[in-house]
């Protein structure tokens, strides 16, 4: 999970990972997910994933969307 601002990984976070696929030669994938402590700090609590509850907000459309993204590219890089 990163922290966006206007809608990119804050400095630190691209510095980091640019870093790590240099120094390290890690891949690092593309996607990514937003932190958001409200969505899903919620989500043990109300026993269900994120993906599966309802807000009626653009952030939690957003980070369904991101999950989905991540997910795919997970599974195209792994060839599951």
């Amino acid at each position: 999970m990163i922290q966006l601002y206007n809608e990119e990984p804050i400095s630190a976070q691209r510095n980091y990972m640019a870093q790590i696929r240099r120094k390290k030669q890690v891949e690092v994938f593309s996607a990514y997910i937003r932190e958001n402590k409200t969505i899903f700090g919620a989500a043990p609590q109300n026993g269900m994933p994120v993906v599966l509850s309802y807000y009626s907000n653009n952030t939690h459309l957003d980070v369904v969307a991101e999950i989905k993204d991540f997910v795919d590219e997970f599974i195209s890089r792994t060839g599951i």
